[in-house]
């Protein structure tokens, strides 16, 4: 079983950035909801949730290349555009999916 976190590249501010969701952009969106991450998670905020993820998915990406961005999901959401935000929302949930699922021994995916 491979337990590495999935990444992919992301251009942004012609940037070129590997998004990964990990625990520190769990973290980041668990903050802005004030305290609970589950409304990002059930997919019913849309466009909110994706923006939130994205930010905090850049903000992390930035710290691990040992650069000095921060960027709110406001900003993401002046910046692109949502032909853009559409392009990557799913792969987005798809890295999300995969930092909270497990996988069973018998290889099925749990919550």
């Amino acid at each position: 079983m491979d337990i590495r976190l999935k990444t992919v590249p992301f251009e942004f501010r012609g940037k070129k950035y590997n998004l990964c969701c990990n625990n520190n952009v769990l973290a980041d969106v668990q903050e802005w909801n004030g305290g609970t991450i589950k409304e990002a998670l059930d997919g019913k905020r849309g466009l909110k949730s994706t923006l939130q993820f994205l930010a905090a998915m850049i903000n992390d990406a930035a710290d691990s290349a040992g650069e000095d961005l921060v960027v709110t999901p406001r900003e993401v959401g002046r910046e692109l555009t949502l032909n853009q935000i559409t392009d990557i929302s799913a792969t987005i949930r798809s890295l999300i999916i995969s930092a909270v699922m497990v996988e069973s021994e018998e290889g099925e995916e749990k919550k």
